[in-house]
């Protein structure tokens, strides 16, 4: 027995000495670390540690009538869409990645059909203030009862939203006066048992955030601005590229648009206009019918350069994608960053102005007739 356990120890010890001076001579190569993309959908930068895995964007319909400027809350937004909303106001469409980090957002106003379009490829939380008749018949075509805050109902108005007596928009009227904050929000979650799970997919083609920016092709772009209707209230938006922070700042109203909770100017790394037709619902109406059925052309702007661009969408739950000129439907690469994406009129195509040359002025690769 004690010669059979001897041996097999001899046996065990000489194959250890053959393979360990057979490794002596074969040289390894380091494998390269494994990159793990987890990119923040709605900005493609890489998710932060409180980045709230798997839950829905939230949305709010924010006011922007001149005189309840400044809003709250608006410099913290990843994405915000803006579109005209009845007659030649705008309103805005501001997502968030997470409730949690709002301190203040305001002041509130009632849903529009076209900022649902822009928000339902979102599966966003959507908090508002009663809506348009048709706002309100698609949100309910769409099932979207527990995906929504309506401080429409005083109840929810009550637990959701706050009344701010300093708004200085109080004297033109209390709606435009309401706002909320995150426990605000997650109170109202919990009472009316809203639907949080469903983070989406990447809402553009980003160029992964380890990868250098891409280059746009069209120009330099070092300030633009344009206009959504010829209404007295008519924003004017204008972006002033900042080379030290490599973001857009803009303006609105002839002054810089900032934020009255945290005193920045609103500032973004993507700026996408898109061109559609835009009209009433019919003549003499000022609730305005946006046309995302079929596309349009537009132009990108980042990194003081711009690009023209070709969009297309469909359905209201369609997304909005950003695609050659070509006629193919590739998606092209953006950036990640902060967005702001206007949804403007084809009529007002000809106010476009880059680096003060108008846009019809450009050697264009494409035509708006088309």
């Amino acid at each position: 027995m004690k010669r059979i356990i001897c041996f097999i120890l001899t046996s065990v010890l000489a194959f250890s000495l053959f393979t360990s001076c057979d490794n002596s001579n074969t040289t390894s190569e380091p494998s390269e670390p494994e990159i793990i993309y987890n990119p923040n959908p709605l900005t493609g930068l890489e998710k932060d540690d409180n980045y709230p895995d798997g839950e829905r964007p939230i949305a709010f319909a924010v006011n922007n009538i001149h005189f309840a400027d400044p809003q709250k809350g608006l410099a913290g937004a990843d994405i915000i869409y803006e579109i005209v909303a009845e007659g030649g106001i705008t309103r805005f469409l501001a997502v968030y990645s997470n409730y949690r980090n709002i301190t203040a957002i305001g002041s509130l106003r009632s849903a529009r059909d076209q900022h649902l379009q822009c928000m339902f490829p979102l599966g966003a939380i959507y908090m508002h203030i009663g809506g348009s008749t048709v706002a309100t018949s698609m949100l309910y075509q769409y099932q979207y009862e527990d995906k929504e805050i309506d401080g429409n109902y005083q109840s929810i108005r009550d637990v959701a939203f706050y009344f701010d007596n300093n708004n200085h928009a109080r004297a033109n009227g209390s709606e435009h006066c309401w706002f909320t904050n995150s426990a605000l929000i997650a109170t109202a979650i919990e009472k009316y048992d809203i639907d949080t799970q469903g983070e989406p997919a990447p809402i553009f083609n980003f160029v992964p955030y380890y990868e250098p920016a891409r280059e746009l092709e069209g120009g330099t772009a070092d300030s633009f601005t344009f206009r959504f209707s010829d209404y007295i209230y008519d924003p004017h938006p204008e972006f002033i590229y900042n080379e030290q922070t490599g973001t857009y700042l803009r303006e609105q109203f002839g002054a810089p648009h900032m934020d009255e909770e945290t005193d920045e100017q609103l500032s973004f790394e993507n700026v996408i206009i898109l061109f559609t037709e835009i009209k009433p619902r019919s003549p003499g109406d000022i609730l305005m019918d946006v046309n995302f059925r079929y596309g349009g052309y537009g132009f990108y702007f980042c990194n003081g350069r711009y690009e023209q661009i070709r969009w297309i969408k469909g359905m209201p739950e369609d997304p909005i994608r950003i695609v050659d000129l070509d006629g193919n439907e590739i998606d092209v690469q953006i950036n990640p960053g902060t967005t702001y994406v206007a949804v403007v009129s084809i009529d007002e195509y000809d106010y476009l102005q880059i680096t003060g040359v108008p846009a019809q002025d450009i050697e264009a690769e494409i035509s708006v007739d088309e």
